[in-house]
């Protein structure tokens, strides 16, 4: 058991570091452009990212599409993903029918 709450510590840890060392690279990303070619929003990696201030369609897009074949999509503001909660409604609803 100590094993185990020592590891999830561990992962715990690396994921913050993780998150760190991805925020500090989109900010040295868009710091290395100019100041008018700066756009505040892109990818590190694999990794997305906005720092533009969100606006509803843009939270929409992100929580509530059902029709989109992705439950997970890009988040509004900030790093990583979030979940497509209209997706998943949507996929709960045609398993309750079946």
């Amino acid at each position: 058991m100590l094993l185990l709450r020592t590891a999830g510590r561990a992962l715990v840890h690396a994921m913050r570091l993780g998150t760190v060392v991805i925020a500090g690279l989109t900010v040295e990303q868009e710091f290395s452009r100019r100041r008018r070619q700066r756009t505040w929003h892109g990818r590190v990696g694999p990794v997305p990212y906005d720092f533009r201030r969100p606006t509803m369609e843009r939270l929409r897009r992100e929580w509530w599409q059902p029709d989109s074949a992705e439950l997970v999509t890009p988040h509004a503001f900030g790093l990583g993903w979030g979940l497509n909660l209209g997706r998943l409604a949507a996929m709960l609803q045609r398993s309750v029918r079946r």
